[in-house]
């Protein structure tokens, strides 16, 4: 299996695990902005809880090592640069992202400590946003990237544009709202089609 085969089926498989799985959990149907109710919530089924949330993980490690894999095929292009920055973004906005459900999980697991979910909570509230932000400020930056270098079709640079501002902006104005699903959604959209478009084309 080629590189370029492998970041066209992580382009598709990851994002679609992500939502799925986050989607599927108890996340899906709680309320993140309080926390009595979100642990009570992950609580309900701690297994279900850490098996969709370690799930919905490794469809974001599949999705950074995916755009690993864009950023190595637009090497030596007038974009490259720009996409190492964007990526350096990402890589960072995905450890944040990892460590807020990883406390997600630790929430699941203590729901009958109400003191340690609050704690939690906190932490988890003060390190999403910023995660997000800067992944979403990273997808940005290689759609710019892709629009200098236009090695993809400039649709696909102007949404990761687009959504990528959305999403960079949403997390610090409200993280809470039930509007962070529509860069959610729109970025795995475009990723799975990115995809497709990778494993169309060839070598």
């Amino acid at each position: 299996m080629s590189s370029r085969t492998l970041t066209g089926i992580l382009l598709i498989v990851g994002p679609i695990m992500m939502i799925a799985f986050f989607l599927a959990g108890p996340m899906g149907s709680a309320d993140p902005s309080d926390p009595q109710a979100l642990s009570s919530s992950l609580g309900s089924n701690v297994l279900w809880s850490e098996i969709s949330l370690s799930l919905a993980v490794l469809g974001l490690l599949l999705r950074t090592v995916a755009i690993n894999g864009i950023k190595n095929m637009m090497s030596g292009g007038s974009g490259y640069h720009l996409a190492e920055l964007g990526f350096i973004f990402i890589l960072i906005g995905a450890a944040g992202e990892l460590i807020e459900i990883s406390l997600l999980i630790g929430i699941a697991n203590n729901a009958a400590s109400q003191g340690l979910v609050e704690a939690l909570h906190a932490v988890s509230q003060a390190i999403g946003p910023t995660a997000v932000s800067c992944a979403f400020l990273g997808f940005a930056t290689i759609g710019l990237a892709i629009l200098i270098q236009k090695n993809f079709h400039m649709l696909i640079a102007l949404g990761a544009i687009v959504i990528g501002v959305i999403g960079t902006i949403l997390p610090v104005a409200n993280y809470e709202s039930d509007l962070m699903i529509i860069p959610y959604l729109g970025l795995s959209l475009l990723l799975v089609t990115l995809g497709i478009l990778v494993l169309r084309t060839k070598s």
